[in-house]
């Protein structure tokens, strides 16, 4: 027996019939995806004297989207670290826009949702102190007098096998170089950076043994060179005879990060 509301030829039964959906609901968010509500009743007509009800469903669900949705730019993220360890580097923020279908749509979210900026960091070391030398005895002007035995190298800017140190970081550096002449000997020596001295000392043949002592304040950017050298011929420093051992230790230079 179909159900279309008419009553059977052979019987009283009366099939039910669906009647006219209601209008939807509001949409059950107030911002973003949603749903919204209909339903029918089994009203046209009611089933009666055991007559069959309505087939299919009384309630029917539609999509929506909330029509009170903020719209535009979210404030933007805190700034993140600076990247990188030490030196310049790169730090970033975000942002988000709001119910972003609609916000286009209105223009509200022109722009950028990141921002980068260039930041440093101060707040790293770099230091080194070398000690010992490759070869006590200076015969050649301009030779590089290379230290051999790292104390400690923070930062990694000293090479002990060329004798020079090449800033890792753009800033502020002290160094101190510290000789001491062979018995009777001299030493001449200047600290270059950049290609340019910028501290000098000697000692010439003073009886016994004298050490000397100097250093220099220099703004350096990232690869620059330091170094030391030697300005005269024929110098020779201590190596052994005064004390012990130790004596060979006491040639040195150092250098350190101010700012």
């Amino acid at each position: 027996m179909v159900s279309d509301g008419r009553m059977d030829e052979q019987t009283d039964e009366i099939h039910g019939g669906w009647g006219q959906w209601s209008p939807f609901g509001s949409c059950s968010s107030t911002c973003g995806n949603g749903l919204m509500r209909r339903d029918r009743q089994c009203d046209n007509p009611w089933p009666s004297s055991d007559g069959n009800f309505c087939f299919g469903d009384n309630i029917n669900y539609d999509s929506c989207i909330g029509s009170d949705c903020p719209v535009g730019w979210l404030p933007w993220s805190a700034w993140s670290k600076c990247s990188g360890s030490c030196g310049d580097g790169i730090k970033t923020r975000q942002r988000t826009c709001q119910n972003v279908v609609t916000s286009l749509l209105l223009g509200n979210c022109t722009g950028q949702d990141q921002e980068l900026v260039q930041c440093s960091q101060w707040n790293c070391s770099v230091l080194f102190r070398a000690r010992g030398v490759a070869d006590y005895t200076l015969s050649t002007k301009n030779q590089i007098i290379i230290f051999t035995e790292m104390l400690y190298n923070v930062g990694g800017g000293y090479n002990p096998a060329t004798g020079k140190f090449t800033a890792p970081v753009t800033g502020i550096y002290l160094f101190t170089v510290h000789l001491c002449a062979a018995h009777s000997e001299s030493i001449f020596y200047a600290i270059m950076a950049k290609g340019e001295q910028v501290a000098n000392g000697h000692t010439y043949r003073v009886s016994g043994w004298v050490c000397v002592s100097g250093d220099a304040i220099v703004q350096l950017d990232v690869n620059h060179v330091v170094y030391v050298k030697t300005t005269y011929t024929q110098d020779e420093l201590l190596q052994a005879g005064l004390n012990d051992d130790f004596d060979a230790k006491s040639n040195s230079f150092q250098g350190v990060l101010l700012k």
